[in-house]
């Protein structure tokens, strides 16, 4: 091979690999400038927002932050890697690195989970701290003196089922967690009924003894007003339901009354001589039949029987003055009248 062709074959090599290799050096250095710009932004959010204050007054953030660890640094850290990686993937795309691309990519794919498990501790532990601070000051304003060691066992407990929560997002195997969880959870129950049974047993005995017939009466008192309400809500009850009841019945009255007095109206109407029977027989029949004159009288055919209004149409043209019978014909239904 002659030093041209080995001149030509470096040029071809180098025209199909420097457009790549500058398309992976831009993505690299977005990357790099985006990920500082939205790492810091994000930061700058969590601090003004005050989330980070919040978390400070935490268990995990004191310790972190004695370790010159804050939150808004981890945040800015994560954001930082998520965008660089996103880069370096799209780099080792460009450049057709697939098993690095590979790599990264799950990598990438793992990073969300990992976010999501520490926002998780994050909103966790504030939510703890409130809710321990809130117990501790509820006992303090009450003047429980175990109120402190309450307020202990409520935040390790809810900051253990938090640092659960989050590990199995985080995909962690958290089997083990359970165990201990379980021999906690009866370990303190066995606490729990002891230190009451000593209370009671011993520190409540004289008082006891003492109010033995009050406590009894109020008891009486107690369980005869629950008696009372119980039986006024059962009355209660009752009354409404009879008064929906005769609301019903009163509407059926009404209604009946209406009907009645329609029908009234309507043999009224059929007794006295009507000018323009035929539009009134018209206006009663509608669509479900057919009018025609007929030799001075009148013949009806019937199309829809079921809706057909019988007693109306007989009545009126027989107190009219009309002779009715009915036919049928090629299976069909008339209504004849003849005066």
């Amino acid at each position: 091979m002659d030093l041209e062709s080995i001149i030509n074959r470096f040029m071809q090599i180098a025209s199909e690999s420097l457009p790549k290799i500058a398309g992976a050096t831009i993505a690299l250095f977005l990357g790099w400038v985006f990920g500082r710009l939205i790492g810091r932004a994000l930061a700058s959010i969590i601090r003004r927002l005050g989330i980070e204050e919040s978390f400070n007054r935490t268990v995990l953030g004191r310790a972190l932050k004695k370790s010159n660890i804050t939150l808004s640094h981890i945040v800015n850290l994560l954001t930082r890697w998520f965008i660089y990686l996103a880069a370096i993937l799209l780099a080792s795309d460009i450049l057709g690195a697939t098993t690095f691309s590979s790599f990264i990519r799950s990598v990438m794919g793992y990073i969300p989970y990992l976010m999501a498990g520490f926002l998780i501790i994050t909103l966790g532990f504030i939510i703890t701290d409130f809710i321990g601070n809130t117990i501790s000051a509820l006992g303090e304003e009450l003047g429980l003196s175990f109120s402190n060691v309450f307020t202990f066992f409520t935040k390790l407990l809810l900051g253990f089922a938090v640092v659960v929560i989050a590990l199995t997002v985080m995909k962690v195997d958290v089997s083990i967690f359970y165990i201990f969880a379980n021999a906690l959870a009866w370990g303190i129950a066995g606490a729990l009924a002891l230190g009451l049974g000593i209370a009671i047993g011993w520190g409540f005995k004289d008082m006891i003894a003492k109010n033995a017939e009050t406590i009894v009466r109020n008891l009486g008192l107690t369980f005869s007003k629950v008696s009372e309400t119980a039986t006024t809500e059962a009355l209660r009850e009752k009354i409404s339901r009879l008064e929906g009841k005769l609301k019903e019945y009163r509407e059926r009255i009404e209604t009946m009354e209406k009907e009645r007095a329609e029908t009234v109206a309507f043999l009224e109407e059929t007794l006295r001589p009507i000018p323009n029977l035929d539009e009134r027989l018209k206006e009663i029949i509608g669509t479900t039949g057919e009018m025609t004159s007929v030799s001075g009288g009148y013949e009806i055919e019937i199309k829809d029987p079921i809706n057909f209004p019988w007693c109306p149409v007989i009545f009126m043209l027989q107190n009219q003055g009309f002779n009715v019978w009915f036919s049928k014909r090629d299976n069909r239904y008339f209504i004849m009248a003849k005066p």
